[in-house]
């Protein structure tokens, strides 16, 4: 009698569960995850989120969650409309415990926008703040073994004027 797919199953099962067992649900020691941003700025709006402010130094700090060989860290802004990115030197971090912040000082007019070219004039000019674009944080993660973890927050707007 010819081996049929039917009669095949019940002599592979074993097989492939010795197979599965034989894994071990392992997890590699130069795995990396990152999750959980929180973005905490000097400045909030009126629902407390936080805001990024053009004319002023605004204090922010990034909060994450790690699991795995955290070796160094690299932030950017990203602005969300013309994908121009902007380095951060932070200064401090702390990664212990699987809780992760970095914290720094966006100096004014260093958040990316796009602004096109003459599109401002004397008249243009607001004193009231208004949100003049958008733009995320992006922290790279690297491991020990070159793993690398992107994470992103959420756009903050970026506003013209805060007093």
């Amino acid at each position: 009698m010819p081996l049929s797919l039917q009669s095949a199953r019940p002599l592979l099962a074993p097989l492939l569960l010795g197979t599965l067992a034989a894994c071990g649900g392992t997890t590699p020691s130069d795995d990396l995850y990152v999750t959980n941003p929180v973005l905490v700025s000097g400045y909030v709006d009126q629902l407390n989120r936080p805001l990024i402010c053009n004319n002023l130094t605004t204090p922010m700090e990034f909060d994450f969650l790690y699991s795995g060989n955290l070796q160094s860290i690299k932030v950017s802004l990203v602005g969300v409309n013309s994908g121009t990115r902007q380095g951060i030197n932070y200064t401090g971090n702390d990664f212990s415990g699987g809780r992760g912040k970095v914290t720094f000082n966006l100096a004014a007019g260093t958040a990316p926008l796009s602004v096109g070219t003459g599109s401002l004039r004397q008249q243009s000019i607001v004193v009231s703040p208004n949100v003049i674009g958008y733009s995320e944080l992006e922290m790279q993660a690297f491991s020990g073994s070159g793993v690398t973890r992107v994470l992103t927050s959420n756009a903050v707007p970026v506003v013209s004027n805060c007093s």
